[in-house]
């Protein structure tokens, strides 16, 4: 019948939606490019062939270095708070949860997309994109992380101490994080160990009112 859809054929998108479809590309290639070859191995030229475009469509999306860069950290903090997000804590008394949801963050720490932040924080002293980024970032990064928190804890974030705590707990994960290419892993494991006995106890007795 003339003027009738066809079945099974699909709209064809508009300009809109390919732009922002090309733009996305450009961010999940900068996010491979960074976890799989650091910092120092991305550049404009081989984040644009693995997003299968050409150097022209990425800067009329991303004009500079810096401007993806900035980009694609900002979604691997979102993705990261994903993670965090995906945490199954049991159901079990406060300390236990609190317990199991450290041990599930130092698992997303030392994965290969915090290695990321830890090579942007060396590259920031020598490299002004990377000082930029590395702001942008670690804004990012605690935002998601403090967002999360709020789901997973919504009653002891109304504590002024226990914030505090979750801001030891991830400061110390992210220093102990970077030393995993120059220290024995068991000997780091060790030592979050300890911290993270400490950090529960701490908890503990908050929770306690001792």
């Amino acid at each position: 019948m003339a003027g009738a859809t066809e079945v099974g054929v699909r709209p064809r998108r508009t300009q809109e939606e390919r732009r922002a479809t090309t733009k996305q590309a450009i961010l999940d290639a900068s996010v491979a490019c960074l976890i799989d070859d650091g910092y120092a191995g991305l550049t404009t030229r081989k984040v644009a062939a693995r997003a299968g475009v050409s150097p022209a469509t990425q800067r009329f999306h991303f004009p500079d270095r810096a401007s993806f860069l900035e980009a694609a950290l900002e979604a691997l903090a979102i993705e990261l708070r994903n993670q965090v997000a995906e945490m199954k804590l049991e159901d079990a008394p406060k300390t236990e949860r609190f317990g199991s949801g450290l041990d599930e963050l130092w698992e997303i720490m030392k994965g290969p997309m915090f290695r990321v932040f830890n090579e942007l924080s060396a590259a920031a002293h020598h490299d002004d994109d990377a000082r930029a980024a590395l702001i942008g970032a670690d804004r990012a990064l605690t935002r998601q992380i403090s967002q999360s928190v709020v789901e997973l804890f919504p009653d002891d974030v109304k504590d002024p101490d226990f914030r505090v705590l979750v801001d030891l707990a991830t400061s110390s994960m992210r220093g102990l994080a970077m030393l995993q290419p120059v220290t024995p892993q068991d000997q780091v494991e060790r030592r979050w160990n300890s911290i993270e006995d400490r950090l529960v106890g701490i908890y503990d007795a908050q929770t306690k009112g001792i």
